[in-house]
Parts: structure tokens; sequence; C-alpha cells
């Protein structure tokens, strides 16, 4: 496709971009949705290999001129080469990498970014649940049990109330403590260091002045552990092996509240009881979860502690720990801001990365939706067009089926690429799948083998479906509301002339002799 064709629009200096959707002229769509009276939203449908990523995303941001972007993707592929065109329009760009959370340029703190009661109900669900659905478990109880001793944590940190600081990092290390210092009544315990408070003034002080890292090294010293374990236990990596510890202790000697005062370290228990005592005084639903949990059978405790510990330990890793430590946090606002594209990395088979990538999907379009109410018209001041590539993998997007009807209105829209529609049903449902399609006005199948989605696309295109599966390879069928269904080319990204833009100096002599059926696609 010659150059003046892919460009003539934007060089028009209208407000909307134009974006080239397959090959030739019909298939460049503008996304000015006032004009169209269609929405941007568009699902992308290919089995491995079909060409998603190279044929619509990376094209898509490469014409990309006047709104802004956020491109999810689970290879790195050429995003570094769109980067540097990006950058010489005049694009802000910024990265979070879940891929490599230890370096990532940027950090995202879930916690901080948490509105109201309602986020930290949505979070503490995330982590407790991640695939699975309290519906469809035939026994939430203890998942639920969970999920009601971590709110009232992620709460009083949230509400700036813990001492020592109101990042989720901080809420998994008090969850990290408590476990470890279980004794036979904290509600008696806890009226005991109430009535210190009152007889010694010198509390007061503690109060202030306490920290967590005391309580770690006395706990270390208390079990004698190795070296090794010592650094494992600084980094939060095994609360449940000193819990565990601590526990057989407890049933070889059941302590009460008193004997627990006696030990090695009395001071630091104390603080670490005050803190729970506060917890409980600040937040009366979560003092009855946690009273409801001490006072039960030690059976019954073990099994809500491990329901709770285990995704805690999955999600919070070491490298995970780190990335919520980086002083550079991205915030959502920053897509207010003219030409902003936010690149993330994530990966489709870390289960505690699709679960921060659900909540980091879940609490950006609330806050992108929040942020356009609060403008004249309720709309964004720039387009906001999201990428996301695997989409169908990892962790659902809460309330996804509902936000993607009120995008338009808001100022955003979403491409998403799967590899099936069975895919998408297998992750929300047959019901939530079937909204999300259909709230999708563009529609482009690439090819597959699944059954079920080429009796889906025959049933559009009005004929059998093995002419669907037999479809030639590097064809699409392009669907867009208020036209007929386009049978054409997939986009040839190799031979668009800001290809040879992208890329790195060195390369751009062996791109223009190179023919693009020559190119090895794996790599892309």
């Amino acid at each position: 496709m010659g150059k003046d064709v892919l460009t003539m629009k934007a060089d028009a200096g209208i407000e909307y971009d134009v974006f080239p959707l397959g090959a030739g002229p019909k298939a460049m769509f503008s996304m000015d949705t006032h004009k169209t009276q269609v929405n941007n939203n568009t699902l992308v449908v290919g089995g491995t290999g079909a060409g998603k990523t190279i044929g619509v995303a990376y094209p898509m941001l490469m014409h990309l001129r006047h709104g802004n972007a956020v491109g999810i993707f689970t290879k790195r592929g050429m995003t570094d080469s769109i980067r540097r065109l990006l950058e010489k329009r005049g694009y802000h760009i910024y990265e979070i990498d879940f891929c490599h959370p230890e370096t990532s340029p940027f950090g995202y703190d879930p916690l901080k970014h948490c509105r109201d009661e309602v986020d930290i109900m949505a979070l503490a669900h995330s982590i407790i649940y991640g695939k699975e659905d309290g519906q469809r478990l035939q026994d939430p109880f203890w998942y639920d049990s969970a999920e009601s001793l971590l709110r009232p944590v992620l709460r009083y940190v949230w509400r700036g109330l813990y001492h020592d600081g109101d990042s989720l990092l901080d809420a998994v290390k008090l969850m990290d403590t408590i476990p470890m210092t279980t004794c036979r009544d904290w509600g008696r315990a806890c009226e005991q260091i109430e009535d210190d408070e009152d007889n010694d003034n010198d509390n007061k002080k503690d109060n202030v002045d306490h920290g967590r890292p005391d309580i770690i090294d006395s706990l270390i010293e208390r079990y004698h552990m190795t070296e090794d374990t010592k650094m494992e236990v600084k980094l939060g990596a095994c609360p449940q092996g000193i819990g565990s510890r601590f526990q057989e202790e407890e049933k070889q000697e059941p302590k009460e509240p008193e004997d627990f005062f006696e030990e090695e370290d009395p001071k630091h228990q104390k603080l670490l009881l005050r803190e729970i005592k506060a917890l409980m005084d600040s937040d009366k639903e979560g003092a009855a979860s946690w009273m409801a949990y001490i006072n039960g059978p030690d059976n019954t405790r073990q099994s809500v502690m491990m329901t709770l510990q285990t995704p805690l330990a999955q999600v919070f890793t070491p490298s995970i720990r780190c990335f919520l430590e980086n002083p550079r946090e991205f915030t959502f606002e920053r897509l207010l801001e003219p030409k902003t594209v936010l690149f993330v990395y994530t990966s489709p088979v870390n289960a505690a990365l699709s679960r921060f990538i659900s909540i980091f999907y879940q609490q950006m379009f609330k806050c992108l939706f929040e942020l356009a109410e609060k403008r004249n018209g309720g709309t964004l001041p720039h387009p906001v067009y999201v990428i996301c590539d695997d989409f169908a993998t990892g962790v659902p997007i809460d309330h996804f089926q509902d936000h993607i009807s009120i995008f338009r209105e808001k100022g955003i829209s979403v491409t998403m690429l799967i590899q099936s529609e069975t895919q998408l049903t297998g992750l929300y449902g047959e019901a939530n799948a079937k909204t999300i399609i259909n709230n999708c006005d563009t529609y482009i199948y690439l090819g597959g083998m699944d059954i079920a989605t080429a009796k889906a696309i025959a049933e559009r295109m009005d004929c059998p479906y093995t002419d669907i599966l037999n479809m030639e390879i590097g064809r699409e069928l392009l669907f867009h509301r208020g036209r007929k269904p386009l049978n054409t080319k997939r986009y040839d990204l190799f031979h668009d002339p800001l290809y040879a833009e992208c890329q790195q100096p060195e390369k751009v002599r062996q791109l223009i002799v190179r023919d693009s059926d020559d190119v090895n696609l794996s790599l892309w």
C-alpha cells in the first residue's frame, strides 16, 4: 500500500486516528465515533501464528498520531522499535514490565489505586480467588473466610493506620507477621495490652516507635534459622514455614496470654498484638472476622490460614515485592495528558502475573471512567485505545462485560486479541462472552481450527463452516457494523513504509530487499 494512502488522513490534521485493519483502502477505519456512529471496540480472532499481533496490534500503534494508547503484550516483539517511532512524534512513553518486575522502569501498587471500600473488596477478592469463581466452587467457605481476613488488613493499611506504611507491600508484610504470633486467646491478650497502656506511659512511645524489622529479627533468633532462611524471611518468602514451627510449639505447650508475654521478646510481641488490637478497634466488620477465626477450632484455623497464605505466597514473590517498592509509580492520571503511551508486558503462563494484570485492567478502566465523569461532557480529553494481546489467557477481569458497553461514551476503546471464541467463553462464561463479542462493532477473523468459532463466522457470512476452516492463510474476514463483510488480505506490516522507519539504521537495508513471505513470523 502506498504511503500517500496511509498518511493522508492524519496529515490533514484531523483530530482522530485512522488505523489499517487489513489490506486495501476499504480496511482503513476512522476512530471518530461521532462520524462513524459505531464504537471502536475490536475483537481479533485467530489461531496461534495467524498474525494477530503483526497484522493488527503493531500497525495500530505504528499509525498512532493523535490519541493515547495502552499496549499490553505477552511478548516484546518490535515494541522497542515502535517506541522510537512514537517518540519522534512527540509521544511520552511509559513501561511496566510484569515479566521482569525487579527491573521494571515503572512500578504499580494496586492498593494506592483503590478509591473506596468497593475497590478494597475487589482487590482482596482478586488476590484470594484468582481464576476461581466463588459461584463455581463447590465449597467456597475457605476462600470466603480467607478473604474476610485479608480485607480488613488491606483496609487498615489503606486508611493510613498502619505505622509502617500504606502500600500493598506493607499490608502483605503485616499479614506475614500475624500468623507467626498466634496464641491461644488473642482477644484476652489485647485486653491485657489495654490494661498495660493504662499503667505504663512508656507504651505510648512504643506504640509510635515500634517496627516490624525488630519482630522479624526476634523470630529469626528464636527459631535458630540458617543464613539462607534468614534472607528468605527478610524477603517475606516463607511465612508459612515459620507459622508451622510456631504451631508445633503451641501444640506441645499450650500458651495462655500471660505466658505469651514471658517469651524472649515480650516487648515485640506486645507491639504486634497492639497493632492487631488497633486493627480490630478501627474496623468492626474486620474485628468480627478475625475473632471468628481466633476462636475457631484449631483445624479450621489452620485450613483458613493455609487458604490465605497460599495465594499470598504465589502472588507476592520476592521479585513482585521488589516491584511494589519501585519509587517510580505509574498513575492512570497520566493518560489524561496528550500523546501518552503505556506499554505493559506480562506473561500468559505465570499465575502471579495473571492476577496482577487482571487487577491492573480492572483498576485502569474504573479509574478512566471516574476521570471521564469529572470532566464536562463525561469523556476523556483524548481517546484512549487499549490493545490487549492474548486477552483471554490468565484471570478474567471483574465486570468487564459491563464496562465494555460504556467504553464509547467515555472515549475508551479496547482491541482484544484471542485465539478463538471458545477461549473467551472458557474464561468469562457463555453469557458474558456473548456480551463482550456483541459490544465489538469491529470483528477480524484471521483463521484457525476451532470449529465453534468457524460455525459462528459461517453464520455471519451465510456460508458452510468448512469454507471458514479452509480459509487461505494470510487472508482475513473483516466485519464492521454498517458495512458488508470484507474478505481481504491480512495487513502487510513489512511493506508499510513506517516499518522501515521503526528499525535501527543498520537493519533498514535488509528490510528493503526482504520479501515479507520470507520473514520468520514466529519472531514477532
